[in-house]
């Protein structure tokens, strides 16, 4: 008896618990979805912009072409490098070798 009540008196808080998480949880979902957004709108972009400085070079027999970035972009093309970089240092590090 004493233990229903308790329940009881906990119930309330428990949904009240559940709702604020369920809140939080698509608030960071929203936040990846929108930042999701941002990264492939920044990636289409620079692909843009590669292919025209790309064209350039080839039209006009150059070896290499002037591309204005914004700082975003560096920035994002930085952390990709970042990334890559130490991809292949794991690769190295972890990498088996042959067996005899």
């Amino acid at each position: 008896m004493f233990r229903t009540a308790i329940d009881k008196i906990k119930q309330p808080f428990k949904r009240i618990w559940e709702a604020a998480t369920q809140r939080r949880q698509r608030r960071r979902a929203e936040l990846a979805e929108l930042e999701l957004r941002e990264r492939k709108a920044l990636v289409s972009e620079l692909a843009t912009k590669f292919a025209a400085a790309h064209a350039a070079c080839e039209q006009n027999h150059k070896a290499f072409a002037v591309v204005d970035l914004s700082l975003k972009e560096i920035v994002f093309i930085e952390s990709n490098l970042k990334t890559w970089v130490r991809h292949f240092k794991e690769r190295e590090i972890y990498h088996l070798s042959p067996q005899e």
